[in-house]
């Protein structure tokens, strides 16, 4: 069965993207089948350019089917699209506002979420994802 995977990271984590694709892969936890859903909210096209299917828009307010959109609400409407959400939980994740905003939602959205965190010296995830999978990278 075809999984639509949302993929929530800081900018800065982009290196970690796809060696962790890649393990969720090994691991059976997504297939080669599956969607990967970006943040609509700025381009990673360029850095990660197989795991885009379209283009990006790269500015707070998204153009969809000519109708402007908050990127929050074309955010909300791509994690409501989404099966799972893999969130890369980091530093810079931790520090990220749509990091955030996309944990919470998913979360309010009941979806099926799972961290990952790089390194011993991970920031904690927050109590309410507390009980989510990990998967750990070094």
């Amino acid at each position: 069965m075809r999984k639509k995977i949302f993929l929530s990271y800081a900018q800065e984590d982009t290196k970690y993207v796809e060696k962790v694709v890649e393990q969720l892969r090994a691991k059976g936890i997504l297939s080669a089948d599956d969607s990967i859903l970006l943040d609509p909210g700025f381009s990673k096209m360029k850095t990660v350019p197989h795991l885009s299917s379209g283009p990006i828009p790269t500015r707070g307010a998204v153009r969809t089917q000519g109708a402007v959109r908050t990127r929050g609400a074309v955010t909300r409407r791509t994690l409501q699209a989404a099966d799972q959400v893999v969130l890369f939980w980091t530093e810079a994740g931790m520090k990220s506002q749509w990091v955030n905003y996309e944990a919470g939602m998913a979360e309010a959205l009941g979806k099926s979420i799972i961290a990952v965190v790089v390194g011993e010296a991970s920031p904690k995830l927050p109590s309410s994802l507390s009980n989510i999978p990990v998967l750990r990278i070094e």
